[in-house]
């Protein structure tokens, strides 16, 4: 058997030119060079002996060998990131690397209560973060690059596994100068602030309105919860958000609680979602973490 010239760069540089099927934007992302990018896709052809791309004159596709090889590149990636993480943990315990995966919102007020004692508990540990909608997060789980996911849509997934945490109480919030009302449909045509569209959040939103058949006047959209919670409480309209991510603001008077009536429980799930051969100690831990701090919260 000749020497192998494929290294783990390659491998990753060729699962991401497939992401896109374009040189072009796989360098940009990975900082590399176009040629260099090429070079690596032409020496793992030569490794294996086949052509992976087909080249058109304007696209990329893959040819029947690299779709073919292409799970089982994933496969190898995943393992061999494991074992650099399982042999870096047992020579050096609680300094391993952990990855978890969040969604936007909950990463701005649950997320940080457990990231604030796995800290205390594994000084040491490096922690990576990544956020994204629900959808985003399972296939960072399940393609191995997250160790565990966090996420406040409902998941259905069969090779992963769902751990329900805890209800997550929703509000109606405004700022003290607002009418307060009774029912959504009183406050339909004032102006509203929503989470962004396509989004775990703002599905379960907008799925609320929909049973109280009330179409609301959005004026403003935005990402972030903190934005929303600052615009509430300047006047800018109605919100509805997680009661755990406006405490301070009930606390300090800067937001009101309006006492709506709903046909629908104002709470959605929030989970854990992690793979079954998860191996990694520090995930186990972390997942164990969770479950202690935000099962107390859970709402029957």
């Amino acid at each position: 058997m000749g020497e192998q010239i494929v290294d783990l760069n390659t491998l990753s540089t060729f699962i991401k030119v497939t992401e896109h099927l374009n040189i072009t934007r796989a360098a940009e992302e990975l900082f590399l060079s176009q040629p260099a990018v090429t070079k690596q896709i032409k020496a793992l052809e030569a490794e294996l002996g086949a052509v992976l791309l087909i080249r058109g004159p304007r696209s990329l596709a893959l040819s029947p060998a690299g779709i073919a090889v292409l799970p089982v590149l994933r496969q190898v990636i995943d393992l061999l990131a494991k074992s650099r993480d399982m042999a870096r943990e047992a020579s050096s315990p609680g300094r391993g690397h952990i990855i978890i995966a969040s969604g936007t919102a909950v990463m701005s007020y649950i997320l940080p209560i457990v990231l604030a004692s796995f800290r205390q508990r594994y000084p040491e540990a490096e922690i990576t973060v990544l956020s994204g909608k629900t959808t985003e997060v399972v296939r960072l789980v399940d393609d191995g690059i997250a160790h565990v996911g966090l996420v406040t849509s409902e998941v259905s997934h069969k090779s992963l596994r769902v751990e329900p945490l805890f209800w997550d109480r929703m509000g109606i919030f405004a700022s003290p100068n607002r009418r307060t009302a009774q029912t959504l449909d009183e406050l339909a045509r004032e102006p509203w602030l929503l989470f962004a569209r396509g989004t775990g959040f703002r599905t379960f939103i907008d799925s609320v309105f929909a049973v109280e058949e009330v179409a609301p006047r959005v004026v403003m959209e935005l990402e972030s919860v903190e934005a929303l919670k600052e615009m509430a409480a300047i006047g800018m309209g109605y919100t509805l958000l997680p009661l755990k991510a406006v405490t301070d603001h009930l606390r300090e008077g800067r937001l009101v609680h309006m006492p709506i009536t709903s046909k629908v429980r104002l709470a959605r799930h929030n989970s854990l979602v992690y793979r079954q051969d998860i191996g990694l100690s520090l995930a186990n831990d972390f997942i164990s973490l969770a479950r202690e701090l935000l099962h107390e919260e859970a709402v029957e």
